[in-house]
């Protein structure tokens, strides 16, 4: 079973996560979803204090939740 991913959501991945296309084609969707979290947690945060997200990570972690409601809830 591939993951369900939408096109947009796969280039935006793509763009900033090394080696997500073939993350995305495996069997596993924690695979990932880590690899989402890891970048959230490297780049995803917004100067001075890294409390919120920056613009682009709202746009992921919006992206890891699509992911995810359509995976794995949706499984």
């Amino acid at each position: 079973m591939m993951i369900i991913v939408t096109e947009d959501d796969r280039n935006f991945i793509n763009a900033r996560i090394p080696q997500a296309n073939e993350r995305m084609q495996s069997n596993d969707v924690n695979d990932i979803l880590d690899a989402i979290d890891v970048w959230l947690m490297e780049s995803g945060f917004a100067p001075p204090d890294y409390y919120d997200y920056n613009d682009e990570g709202r746009k992921m972690q919006r992206v890891r939740d699509r992911i995810y409601e359509d995976n794995v809830l949706g499984a």
